[in-house]
């Protein structure tokens, strides 16, 4: 079985949850990154996540 790979969007991308998560030894990515602007929209935090094989993490319930 895959570890599970993360990408914490836009409205969950803090610094701490970020470095909490990868102190923990989880394969994490944030927003922004090399491939995901900060202004990104949510279908394209979606789509970007998604080809990078990754579960979006977010707060954003009423988008997802």
């Amino acid at each position: 079985m895959s570890k599970l790979k993360l990408h914490l969007d836009a409205d969950t991308s803090i610094k701490a949850l970020y470095s909490a998560l990868i102190n923990k030894g989880y394969d994490v990515t944030r927003t922004p990154t090399d491939w995901m602007a900060l202004d990104a929209s949510d279908d394209i935090q979606l789509l970007g996540a998604t080809a990078q094989e990754r579960c979006i993490f977010t707060f954003n319930i009423r988008d997802f």
